[in-house]
């Protein structure tokens, strides 16, 4: 896993300094070609790397800190008179549980943008040692997508639900 690491680190800094050089001379449409092939060449290390999983719970661990620091440093530049209205501490809480959720969401989402690349491999995968029978997992588990959006959203329904009694439990605490 090394050498195909450090391979990705060797072209990544050859197409970053094409792209450096490319922004200097002012040549925009050189310099997104080679924007366009780093986004690429990271979305494949990413994939191609073991710990990918792990980077996604530091990426949106890092995303929820900046977040919250963005939120303390407008907190602190409010007066005491704005800080008294506006129950800020109410305000503070809420924010931090949805930055929990965002954090906890993004993991998922992050490793979402993986999922046609995973199943295009696993499904070539699959025919190549198998033959054609084997797509027929790939074809039951696309078969399954409605069932997931169907209970997705039944998911979504409840915790709509669920929210409300949050909002009650909330007003009546305060």
């Amino acid at each position: 896993m090394f050498g195909i690491d450090a391979t990705f680190r060797l072209i990544f800094s050859i197409f970053l300094f094409y792209l450096l050089e490319a922004v200097t001379d002012g040549d925009l449409r050189t310099a997104y070609i080679y924007c366009t092939l780093l986004v690429v060449l990271w979305y494949i290390s990413q994939i191609i790397k073991q710990n990918a999983w792990t980077d996604c719970c530091v990426l949106s661990s890092r995303i929820k800190a900046a977040l919250a620091m963005l939120l303390y440093a407008k907190i602190t530049k409010l007066t005491l008179y704005v800080m008294k209205l506006s129950e800020i501490g109410k305000i503070t809480n809420l924010l931090s549980n949805d930055l929990t959720v965002i954090e906890q969401r993004l993991q998922s989402f992050l490793n979402a943008l993986l999922f046609p690349i995973v199943v295009i491999g696993s499904t070539t995968l699959l025919i190549v040692r198998l033959g054609w029978p084997g797509a027929l997992g790939m074809t039951i588990f696309l078969l399954m997508l409605p069932v997931l959006n169907f209970i997705s959203k039944g998911n979504g329904k409840l915790l709509q639900e669920i929210n409300v009694y949050k909002d009650q439990r909330i007003k009546t605490t305060t």
